[in-house]
């Protein structure tokens, strides 16, 4: 540096032109290791010699005129197509640019002026090709695609976006009953396995939800088996009442429906509960 002045050597320019398009002006700078200058030398440098990442579009006087001439009755995504045809650059216009614009030069429209804008696209149909432009643009996700929105797990059906545990859940035992909840056994909200599903009612969650996670569908299905007297339930195909419960011998239990008399299963709660689907709970 003399006199204050930045001496930049053939080496140096060559870097810079090698190099501006795929550094930033900081590792430019770290890179260059060029005592006495700042990062925002090496800036000024590649102005000066013509290296821009970016070739920005300025608005011109013409735009700004149009634009203060025609807010008032235009909205912004018809400003941006007349632009785009009128005054078109490298970019495109899109209506984020108008509005933009019209906020920095303070060019509000009144409740009275939005209305007629929004009756007179409305009366022309706009808002519908808005939509088709947009759909058109971004792409529509295929029916059976899986996402995720923030902690919910969602597959696309012909109906719209459902939650994937209930899609699930409703596939193999069909509809869930009002006042439903489907839970994850591993409280693991992307595991939707039929085997990692269950089912708890509104006046369940409570004592439910004061369980861990892995502990909850046996507590659960031990709480149902003790009420499951005069309850309907689907059992291997069949709708039947339970009228009966009985302990016997080794842990185990008999279970009596209204069709007859006699056992109709024995077994844990755990293994009976499994093999059931309580219709009115």
């Amino acid at each position: 540096m003399v006199h204050n002045k930045i001496i930049w050597t053939e080496a140096e320019i060559n870097f810079l032109k090698e190099n501006y398009n795929n550094c930033t002006n900081a590792q430019l700078f770290e890179k260059l290791n060029k005592p006495n200058i700042r990062p925002t030398s090496v800036r000024h440098k590649l102005y000066e010699l013509g290296l821009f990442k970016m070739e920005m579009e300025y608005w011109t006087d013409a735009m700004v005129k149009f634009l203060n001439a025609n807010y008032k009755k235009l909205g912004d995504t018809e400003i941006a197509e007349i632009f785009n045809k009128k005054f078109p650059k490298n970019k495109g216009w899109t209506k984020k640019h108008i509005e933009k614009k019209r906020r920095y030069l303070n060019l509000k429209r009144s409740s009275l002026q939005l209305k007629k804008i929004k009756e007179r696209n409305r009366v022309a149909g706009a808002w519908i090709i808005g939509s088709k432009k947009a759909w058109e643009t971004r792409g529509e996700n295929p029916l059976g695609i899986i996402v995720n929105w923030g902690d919910r797990v969602l597959i696309k059906t012909q109906k719209g976006y459902e939650s994937l545990s209930r899609s699930v859940y409703q596939k193999h035992y069909g509809k869930i009953p009002e006042g439903g909840n489907i839970y994850h056994k591993d409280g693991n909200v992307e595991n939707c396995e039929i085997s990692n599903l269950f089912l708890v009612m509104n006046k369940e969650q409570g004592y439910v939800n004061r369980k861990p996670a892995e502990e909850r569908k046996d507590y659960l299905s031990q709480a149902r088996f003790k009420k499951l007297k005069q309850k309907k339930v689907l059992f291997e195909g069949k709708a039947q009442t339970i009228t009966e419960i009985k302990k016997i011998t080794g842990g185990k239990f008999a279970v009596f429906f209204d069709q007859s008399t006699k056992v109709i299963y024995e077994s844990e709660i755990v293994d009976f509960m499994n093999k059931i689907k309580i219709v009115e709970f």
